[in-house]
């Protein structure tokens, strides 16, 4: 994709200065940053989706899977060599 750009001279002098202390042209340099600092790309949607699947799924729960559910977090937190207990923000409030 060709695309053009109008810097502000300010802009454009510092980003020639940037390249050349990479020993880069400044279009190569500039599209170095803009990877750098554009979000990443949608690699994390399938997984959001997966996420989203999960919750709507977890308030489909009969009470007996939900509590199973809440038995299993509980063994995992009580087996963690760490102090630092990953459920307690799902078990607040809930019978220990």
């Amino acid at each position: 994709m060709t695309l053009k750009l109008s810097l502000p001279p300010g802009v454009e002098s510092r980003l020639k200065a940037a390249a050349s202390r990479n020993g880069q042209p400044a279009d190569q340099y500039a599209v170095q940053l803009l990877d750098q600092h554009l979000p990443p790309a949608e690699s994390n949607g399938a997984a959001a989706q997966m996420l989203l699947r999960w919750a709507e799924e977890a308030d489909a729960l009969t009470d007996a899977e939900s509590a199973e559910n809440e038995q299993i977090l509980r063994a995992i937190d009580a087996h963690r060599l760490s102090d630092r207990k990953l459920f307690t923000h799902l078990l607040r409030g809930k019978n220990r």
